[in-house]
């Protein structure tokens, strides 16, 4: 991050990935509401790199949004995969200005999009490290998810697996390696995925498991994982991976996840200690119950994610 100009927040403004409508409003509306300003008073350095407003007005945006397609259809993987498109475009432009992208959003399966453009714009397949927090592995393929939900299968696009749209999407060559990636905090995942994990050698911690070893022992775990022999960092944050009470507007929530109050503390020292190249927020969905309590928690996040970048006074009295 030496030499880094500003932050720009990379807004995806799409939920069609997902299960559960809603999801593409989760930029929007932490726009109406003021996060920049919020970040601005906390001593940061940040702008949109978009208005997500701007972004929803076009046909894969308001339009699309409007009546989703059925889960599996090609109708409604287009309208995700130009979402990932344009991330992943964003990121790139972001990074190669010299400025440091966060993207929130929005389903998680943006995540394709957002590791995709740190790939593209440092020329970095297969030398990504990768810490994703989440509930949930990711790792579906159509043949192996139940849901056919594209935000359950990312992780499969970027390691080259699945659908051949999906993976071209990240690029002509996998952006990520399986020793590359490490998973905090999962406690559902489906059968495929398991099968996958195992066969490829891809390691994480369930929420109990990470509890019972200590967070900052798993932590310092993962990021053994992801250094080694890797030159760029990301870090993907999906709200499911906190227990819903603490993050209830998400829209696919699983008990006995991780506290806000034990976790945040930890990854504002790790991204203090790490220099990570791109992070993210997915999943922060305003249409549910609980939105008031979510959004403020993601302005939380954010002032924890960007901390390092902060004039440290004033992000400690906003905190």
């Amino acid at each position: 991050m030496a030499g880094m100009k500003a932050i720009k927040i990379i807004p995806y403004i799409c939920g069609v990935g997902g299960s559960v409508q809603g999801a593409e409003q989760g930029a929007i509306d932490l726009e109406d509401t003021g996060l920049v300003g919020d970040l601005q008073s906390a001593g940061l350095d940040v702008s949109w790199h978009e208005e997500p407003r701007h972004l929803f007005a076009d046909q894969y945006g308001e339009k699309a949004h409007a009546d989703y397609p059925d889960l599996g259809t090609a109708a409604r993987k287009e309208i995700a995969l130009y979402h990932c498109a344009r991330i992943r475009d964003h990121v790139a432009e972001v990074l190669e200005a010299g400025d440091f992208p966060l993207t929130i959003g929005g389903d998680h399966s943006m995540a394709a999009g957002s590791i995709a453009g740190l790939a593209k714009a440092k020329d970095a397949y297969g030398r990504v490290g990768v810490l994703w927090i989440d509930a949930h592995a990711d790792l579906n393929t159509m043949d192996t998810s139940p849901s056919k939900a594209l935000h359950g299968m990312p992780v499969a696009s970027l390691l080259g697996m699945g659908d051949a749209e999906y993976v071209a999407v990240c690029g002509e060559e996998p952006v990520l390696k399986p020793e590359n990636i490490f998973y905090l905090g999962l406690r559902d995942v489906d059968k495929g995925e398991s099968g996958f994990m195992e066969k490829l050698g891809i390691r994480g911690y369930t929420a109990a498991q990470a509890y019972e070893m200590g967070l900052k022992k798993a932590l310092a775990d993962a990021m053994d994982a992801i250094t080694k022999d890797t030159d760029y960092l990301f870090l993907t944050f999906d709200l499911d991976s906190l227990d819903p009470q603490d993050a209830p507007a998400t829209g696919t929530p699983v008990p006995e996840g991780f506290r806000a109050d034990d976790l945040l503390p930890l990854l504002k020292d790790l991204v203090q200690q790490y220099d990570f190249d791109a992070i993210e927020i997915s999943e922060y969905n305003p249409t549910l119950e609980g939105c008031d309590q979510t959004r403020a928690l993601v302005g939380r996040l954010c002032r924890t994610f960007l901390s390092f970048a902060a004039n440290k006074g004033k992000l400690q009295a906003a905190s």
